[in-house]
């Protein structure tokens, strides 16, 4: 599975308003937290996010880190989100 994949799934999977779905793209260290900011920002907010949410562009890749960035607009500023990805138990 490619990192853009993996991102892609998350989004679509947040977008159908399955949460517990889109964690499994999460590192298990990060689960709790991102599913109590999830659920705080409740499914509309996060379906609006996420369908504004572009494809992602690779930074840097190294042996079990990545990072790329993803930019939308917001409030009429394009913005750039950095996303990291750790590849767990062999997997991205």
């Amino acid at each position: 599975m490619t990192l853009e994949t993996v991102w892609t799934d998350f989004k679509t999977k947040l977008i159908a308003q399955n949460i517990e779905g889109a964690l499994n793209n999460v590192a298990t260290s990060h689960v709790q937290q991102f599913r109590e900011q999830l659920l705080l920002l409740g499914n509309a907010n996060i379906q609006e996010m996420m369908n504004a949410a572009g494809p992602v562009t690779p930074v840097f890749i190294e042996e079990n880190l990545a990072k790329y960035n993803h930019a939308r607009a917001f409030e009429g500023s394009q913005v750039t989100f950095a996303l990291c990805f750790v590849k767990e138990n062999g997997r991205s």
